[in-house]
């Protein structure tokens, strides 16, 4: 007898073979044709149409951007004369365009228009001119008003001491009253802080040269220096003056002052 046991083996191999290769091709030609319009279908349906949205202000092309599953990405800002602030002058892809969800959108911005320098000059000539009244010997409180009701500004106000206008009285202005000036300058005031009286130093038992110096630091000046001698007094120091130490006299007055000088 005769062992065929190698013989079936190999035509099982060979059976098997034939099966697969069967199985192959009707999976190429039954079930691949359904597969594949299916995969296409599905890479279609992740592709949206991009709108339009060129002439549409930022928040509202945002919202239709969105609604596509699509983003917004700005360029850059461009001034027009045509569009205002914020509305999209530019977009790409274009509208039409076809493009896979969750893409960006580039768009170019209005800034508006372009703003022009101000002219100074212009401004100036511009703006409504009033005449300043003559402030002279008004309260300065008073004065303060009136140019706040002109539409003008208070500038520096300085106090100094003044014989002819009592404490608070403008002395003057700056620029003088009958000038004519554009609304929103600025008017300088100098105001009176009246008549300042100080009390005469003692200058007594004083060499005149201290003496002096003493009378002039406390605003005062010397009208006349009188020399006299006494043998019982000491010698080039005052021994008298007027008026008397601690006496209030207006700032600026004159005093004199007696040195006591040996004879020759």
């Amino acid at each position: 007898m005769f062992d065929n046991t190698g013989k079936i083996i190999g035509i099982s191999v060979i059976v098997s073979l034939i099966i697969s290769i069967v199985v192959s091709l009707a999976t190429i030609v039954f079930i691949a044709p359904l597969i594949k319009p299916s995969a296409e279908k599905q890479a279609e349906e992740t592709k949206v149409e991009v709108p339009l949205i060129e002439g549409n202000g930022y928040e509202r092309a945002k919202l239709f951007l969105e609604n596509k599953g699509l983003t917004m990405f700005v360029e850059s800002e461009k001034t027009s004369e045509t569009e205002e602030k914020g509305v999209i002058l530019s977009q790409s892809p274009i509208a039409g365009a076809m493009v896979l969800k969750g893409s960006s959108v580039s768009v170019v911005i209005s800034a508006g228009k372009e703003i022009e320098p101000i002219n100074q000059d212009t401004v100036q000539k511009e703006a409504k001119l009033v005449i300043l009244p003559y402030f002279t010997g008004l309260n300065v409180d008073e004065v303060k008003r009136e140019i706040i009701k002109l539409r003008l500004k208070i500038g520096n106000v300085g106090y100094v001491d003044n014989e002819k206008y009592r404490t608070d009285v403008v002395v003057s202005t700056v620029p003088e009253g009958g000038t004519e000036m554009a609304e929103g300058s600025s008017v300088n005031i100098t105001v009176s802080k009246g008549t300042v009286s100080v009390a005469m130093p003692n200058v007594n038992s004083l060499t005149k040269a201290d003496a002096l110096e003493k009378i002039r630091s406390a605003g005062l000046t010397v009208d006349e220096v009188i020399n006299m001698t006494d043998t019982e007094l000491p010698f080039d120091i005052v021994v008298k003056q007027s008026p008397e130490p601690g006496v209030k006299i207006k700032k600026g007055t004159g005093v004199k002052i007696w040195m006591n000088t040996e004879r020759k």
